[in-house]
């Protein structure tokens, strides 16, 4: 299925935030939404006063965070200020909120162009390639999955941490993660033995460990020749701390206490491999309860194939 890619300008009008400061506002009694990097609650940090006359941007406009949890991206369900280094995406026609979300994913699953040198998204966001349109058959996000949620809660949660999204249909085939994936525990290091370094320095190695921010990558540090990294083209999953926090790994690296790596048992493209990072983390949920997911991870129930629907996003990857 082919598909016309444009640049993101071409889609949404984008300005940059307020850039304030959330000491310059006051919290007390707050009923506007201050949106930071996070990509925690929505990117929502916390509810302030209205600033000097200032107008808050509009309810359903997207933030995209520049840097921090780099490309971490929200439609937002209240009107709010935003923090530094956000940008604020309007829709130049008229968007559902599933348009919007399928929009956000687009953006976020192009995180891995800035995680590995702690590249932020300023100059480039604008050029971004995404799809012209929503792909009509893009049934693994539906409306009627985000209406309920709506309802019960002030702020749309990120669509692959709600239990009450459904992002796999009835008449997919699913099969056991380790029919897929070989799991591997990883090498199970303490950063503090390790000497830390510039992701531009010679022989640098992302350290990950179980945050599921910064894709995961908590430092850099110098090789090491007595202990072998992870390979490459592979998907880390925390098995405790922020319990299925999923990133794809383009690079070899070390891995903290944990800490899985999965290798595909056949060739997979980034795109899929990102899909089944995404599909990981929406069985968050199901470890709410403090439970940590090292015995259960290889028998976790995921799709034999990625949608067809999604095949129109490998261009964005080439």
């Amino acid at each position: 299925m082919s598909m016309k890619l444009v640049p993101l300008e071409s889609v949404f009008d984008i300005q940059y935030g307020n850039q304030f400061d959330l000491y310059q506002l006051n919290q007390e009694r707050g009923y506007i939404d201050f949106v930071s990097r996070s990509e925690q609650n929505c990117g929502v940090s916390a509810k302030v006063v209205n600033f000097k006359g200032v107008e808050p941007f509009k309810a359903g406009a997207i933030t995209v965070a520049l840097g921090g949890s780099v490309l971490a991206s929200f439609v937002q369900q209240n009107d709010f200020y935003t923090a530094q280094n956000i940008k604020v995406l309007i829709p130049k026609r008229q968007m559902t909120i599933l348009e919007k979300l399928y929009y956000c994913l687009v953006i976020k699953q192009n995180r891995y162009r800035y995680s590995a040198l702690g590249r932020e998204a300023n100059k480039t966001l604008n050029t971004l390639l995404i799809p012209s349109e929503m792909p009509i058959d893009y049934h693994f996000m539906r409306l009627e999955d985000y209406q309920k949620p709506l309802k019960k809660i002030s702020t749309l949660k990120s669509f692959y941490t709600s239990k009450e999204t459904k992002i796999i249909p009835s008449s997919t085939e699913v099969v056991a993660l380790e029919e897929l994936f070989s799991v591997t525990y990883g090498v199970n290091m303490e950063l503090y033995k390790f000497d830390e370094c510039k992701p531009t320095d010679f022989n640098a190695i992302p350290f990950v460990s179980r945050t599921e921010k910064n894709n995961g990558v908590s430092a850099w540090v110098e090789k090491q020749i007595d202990y072998e990294p992870n390979p490459a083209h592979t998907l880390s999953v925390a098995g405790g701390g922020s319990v299925l926090a999923t990133f794809y790994q383009p690079k070899p690296y070390y891995s903290g206490r944990d800490l899985y790596y999965l290798t595909p048992k056949r060739e997979m493209s980034v795109t899929e491999m990102l899909y089944y990072a995404m599909i990981i983390r929406a069985n968050r949920y199901r470890y709410s309860y403090g439970r940590q997911a090292n015995k259960t991870l290889k028998h976790l129930l995921i799709p034999k194939q990625m949608p067809e629907s999604l095949r129109a996003l490998e261009q964005v990857f080439q």
